[in-house]
């Protein structure tokens, strides 16, 4: 299994992830996430988040 940060033309992609389950937030941290949103999010929040990574 290839994963995002392994693939050289993908390693630079920001990954997100938003989950209902608050507990996994250290796990996709872990995995390689740059960042994690648990719902609800605010949508400001989440906006700037993104504008964050996409600079």
């Amino acid at each position: 299994m290839t994963t995002i940060r392994a693939d050289e033309n993908l390693k630079d992609i920001p990954v997100l992830i938003m989950s209902a389950s608050r507990g996994l937030e250290q796990s996709a941290l872990d995995a390689g996430a740059n960042d994690f949103i648990a719902k609800p999010f605010d949508m400001g929040d989440m906006i700037s988040r993104v504008r964050t990574y996409i600079k």
